[in-house]
């Protein structure tokens, strides 16, 4: 959530991980490349099996160039996010590589995001774990507050279970797993997808998984997954404005929640 607003796509959040590294270059990232529209919905991990021979031929590629131990300063990434920021991809980026960055930004958007909600909201308890930030934001008395919290968590459980549903989730959480397996795999030897430094595909994912990153949810995805490396190196990689405390996590969760759920 920024200014009380939250975050709802991957183009805003990765323009606000932007603002926050370039505070006097202010920019709006272009959203990617919406994927075509399909009858019916993809099974879990149509949208990285489309990305497959891209992803294969630019991690061999960059394989030798990313070899540095270490996550790169705040510094030297907030350079790189500007020159993506004004020209829409990296300096010296590749056809290739951008093709591959394009489709996995799409897939963050077409497939990642939907899986927020489903496992947000998977229970009753983790629906109130996510929605304990109303007990501690905005203008409401300590009725108000218990009132919107229990009334908010039982819609927003009812309406996971509707997301799950419409978006063909058999698994929300074996699914979550397996995102983050897809995704990793997709780096290959590169510490981030865009190289040494994170590209806006980073940004991405790593935007839509933060909020999550200290809820039930999270830490079961980094329990049995292998993101968990990679996720510590973009925290490196962006700086401290985008760790995220155990205390924080509700209140991010809830907003990305509610983002997530009008998709």
């Amino acid at each position: 959530m920024v200014n009380g607003e939250p975050l709802v796509d991957s183009s805003a959040i990765i323009s606000e991980l932007h603002r926050r590294l370039n505070p006097s270059k202010a920019t709006n990232i272009p959203p990617a490349a919406p994927a075509p529209a399909a009858a019916a919905p993809a099974a879990p991990g149509a949208y990285a099996s489309s990305i497959g021979s891209t992803t294969n031929s630019s991690s061999s590629s960059s394989t030798s160039g990313s070899s540095g131990s270490g996550g790169s300063s705040s510094g030297g990434m907030a350079a790189s996010v500007g020159h993506v920021g004004e020209r829409g991809v990296a300096e010296g980026q590749a056809e290739g590589e951008l093709d591959e960055e394009t489709r996995w930004r799409r897939w963050v958007d077409g497939h990642l995001v939907h899986l927020l909600s489903p496992n947000i909201y998977r229970s009753p308890s983790e629906a109130l774990e996510a929605f304990d930030y109303i007990a501690t934001n905005g203008n409401f008395t300590a009725w108000e507050r218990t009132m919107a919290r229990y009334f908010g968590a039982g819609a927003m459980y009812v309406i996971g279970k509707k997301l799950k549903k419409k978006h063909g989730i058999a698994d929300e959480r074996k699914d979550l797993y397996k995102a983050a397996d897809e995704w990793v795999a997709a780096l290959g030897e590169r510490k981030f997808l865009g190289g040494d430094t994170p590209n806006l595909a980073d940004l991405a994912v790593f935007g839509v998984l933060r909020p999550i990153r200290h809820l039930t949810a999270g830490r079961d995805m980094v329990a049995n997954s292998t993101i968990g490396p990679w996720y510590e190196r973009m925290e490196e990689a962006v700086g401290a404005s985008a760790r995220i405390t155990e205390a924080d996590g509700a209140t991010s969760a809830g907003a990305a929640g509610d983002g997530a759920a009008g998709k």
